[in-house]
C-alpha cells in the first residue's frame, strides 16, 4: 500500500459515520435496557454513590448474534469492519477529539452542585482535558466517561 492510498483510506466517508454512529446508539440502548447485576460506584466527595448495572457480557453476545442474524440475512457483510478499518479509526478519532472539546466546553460552564456534575478545575489545561472537568458527565441518562 502506497502512502497515496493509505492517506485517502484514513479521510472519513459517511458510512464509517453512520456504522460508528450505530454502534454507539446499540451501546447506549443495551447499557439502558439490558439486564444486569447492579453495581455501585466509587463513593464520590459528597459520600452519594452512582449505581451501574453490569450487562457488558449480555451486551456483547447480544451484539454477536444480532451481527450473525445480519451476515445470515444479507443485511450486512461481516467483513465491514475490516473493509473501513482505517475510515473507522479516523472517523472514531475526529469523534472522540469532539466529544472531549464538547465536555470540556460544558465543565467549564457547568454550575451544578452535584458532586458528580460541579466542575472540578485543577489549573492544569492538559490535565483538566485530559481527566476531564466533571465526574461523571451524563446525556439524557447515558455516561459519557
Amino acid at each position: 500500500m502506497d502512502l497515496a492510498a493509505l492517506l485517502h483510506a484514513l479521510i472519513p466517508s459517511w458510512s464509517s459515520v453512520a456504522l460508528l454512529g450505530t454502534f454507539f446508539a446499540y451501546l447506549a440502548a443495551a447499557g439502558s435496557i439490558l439486564p444486569g447485576k447492579v453495581v455501585p460506584g466509587a463513593t464520590l466527595p459528597d459520600g452519594s454513590r452512582l449505581y451501574y448495572p453490569c450487562n457488558g457480557l449480555v451486551s456483547l453476545l447480544l451484539l454477536v448474534a444480532l451481527v450473525g442474524l445480519g451476515a445470515w440475512t444479507d443485511f450486512l457483510r461481516p467483513t465491514i469492519i475490516a473493509e473501513r478499518g482505517l475510515e473507522l479509526l479516523s472517523t472514531t478519532f475526529i469523534f472522540s477529539s469532539l466529544v472531549t472539546i464538547v465536555l470540556y466546553a460544558a465543565g467549564c460552564k457547568s454550575c451544578s452542585n452535584s458532586a458528580s456534575l460541579k466542575p472540578h478545575l485543577s489549573g492544569n489545561f492538559t490535565h483538566d482535558l485530559w481527566f476531564g472537568i466533571q465526574l461523571n458527565p451524563q446525556f439524557i441518562g447515558i455516561d459519557l466517561k
